[in-house]
């Protein structure tokens, strides 16, 4: 489609921010989460570290995965 004409002045609308793991950034030093897969530790511990954060992860006898944040 090509336009037919300039506009000006036309405010554009605030960004949306939709972010996925957003309970990440609620995250404290010493909170944990307890996932299945390996594949969920993998993102979860990506997120964080995204945020400049760290975190450590251990596999437990229950079953699946603890993340703690550390950092």
């Amino acid at each position: 489609m090509i336009p037919k004409e300039i506009e000006k002045g036309i405010p554009m609308p605030e960004k949306k921010s939709f972010r996925r793991h957003s309970w990440v950034d609620e995250m404290e030093i010493g909170d944990s989460v307890l996932v299945s897969t390996i594949k969920e530790v993998d993102i979860i511990r990506a997120q964080i570290r995204n945020r400049g954060k760290r975190s450590e992860r251990r596999k437990i006898e229950e079953g699946g995965y603890r993340i703690w944040r550390v950092e």
